[in-house]
């Protein structure tokens, strides 16, 4: 018998919190089966594949729940957990662009940090820069850092 959609939310999410990935995919697709049509497991869905590696099973329920979606911070997120599963695909503009679509939402530390290192990806210096210098202005302790990191690599 399946749970209830409730029930499955609060589970999911209790895995996806305590980093247990093996519990949370199977469950999340099993309420996928039970609740195609419903926003919340797209997401669930998303976030538990992309944790699993299932990178475009988790682009597809996140475009899912993208599309779906009504407020700001719900978009925000969906397109952070889609971005994230373009880029562990080496797909650089798709990811960009899905946070291009969320970039005038919302000023966030998230978002700048992810267009700075998708702008590194796709070797345009210029728009990382812009992005370092959004960053700094939410958070210069996470910008500097953020920085002596990717300063570090290119060595």
């Amino acid at each position: 018998m399946a749970l209830s959609k409730r029930a499955y939310i609060k589970q999911i999410s209790i895995y996806l919190e305590n980093k247990e990935y093996e519990k949370s995919y199977p469950l999340a697709r099993e309420m996928n089966e039970n609740f195609p049509e419903d926003t919340m497991t797209h997401y669930l869905m998303a976030s538990s594949a992309f944790w699993a590696g299932k990178y475009e099973e988790s682009i597809e329920h996140g475009r899912k729940a993208f599309n779906m979606v009504k407020s700001k911070e719900d978009l925000i997120a969906c397109a952070l957990i889609t971005s994230s599963s373009y880029y562990e695909l080496k797909q650089y503009s798709e990811g960009f662009r899905m946070l291009k679509a969320v970039e005038k939402l919302k000023y966030s530390e998230d978002i700048e940090t992810m267009m700075f290192v998708f702008s590194l990806a796709l070797k345009d210096e210029k728009e990382a820069m812009k992005h370092a210098k959004n960053l700094q202005v939410l958070n210069a302790k996470l910008a500097e850092k953020l920085l002596k990191k990717f300063l570090k690599s290119s060595d």
